[in-house]
């Protein structure tokens, strides 16, 4: 599309085709998307970095390093809490102390502390459960599996991500890998 004349005309100032203008022409017109007075111009710049920052990402051989991210599945931990997950027969039919809507950081520490003094909880979660001793998920299946809407929600606008956790346990879930570890030189 940036070829056509026409469509350059459309897009910029001119009707010189996209791939024909210097680096530093591109990078200049594209900025000016990013500040322009038309929503559609912003818009297409914002979906154009994200694109960009993601195949940068998922490419590069320097972010994992220096996020230290470690592509090879590890092994599960062998102390998981035993779960029980019922059916919507037996949900609709047994009463409850309490019901938690959530499995993440909140909702799941308050289901583990109500049922260890003796409640009887249930905890309602959209996400499905995937058992650490499952097939391991590659990138993608875990975005797909993991995230809401495979991690590519917004705002209604669109102008703003929002990546969250829709799976067991919620963003904490999938968010606890991006923490990045903390330097020992910083903490000296």
């Amino acid at each position: 599309m940036a070829s056509s004349r026409i469509a350059m005309l459309a897009l910029s100032s001119g009707i010189t085709p996209f791939h024909q203008h210097s680096v530093a022409d591109r990078e200049r017109l594209l900025l000016s998307w990013k500040t322009s007075r038309i929503p559609l111009f912003r818009k297409l710049y914002d979906s154009l970095a994200k694109v960009g920052n993601s195949v940068y990402l998922r490419a590069s051989e320097v972010a994992p390093k220096a996020m230290l991210l470690n592509r090879t599945p590890t092994e599960p931990a062998k102390d998981l809490w035993d779960f029980k997950f019922s059916s919507l027969d037996e949900v609709a039919v047994a009463s409850f102390d309490a019901i938690i809507v959530g499995s993440g950081s909140g909702g799941g520490v308050v289901a583990k502390e109500l049922s260890e003094a003796g409640l009887k909880v249930l905890v309602i979660e959209k996400g499905q459960h995937i058992s650490p001793h499952g097939p391991a998920l590659n990138e993608a299946q875990a975005l797909e599996k993991m995230y809401n809407q495979a991690a590519y929600a917004t705002n209604d606008y669109g102008d703003v991500a929002v990546i969250s956790g829709q799976v067991f346990g919620g963003g904490s879930a999938v968010n606890w890998a991006a923490c990045l570890q903390v330097s020992l030189l910083s903490v000296s």
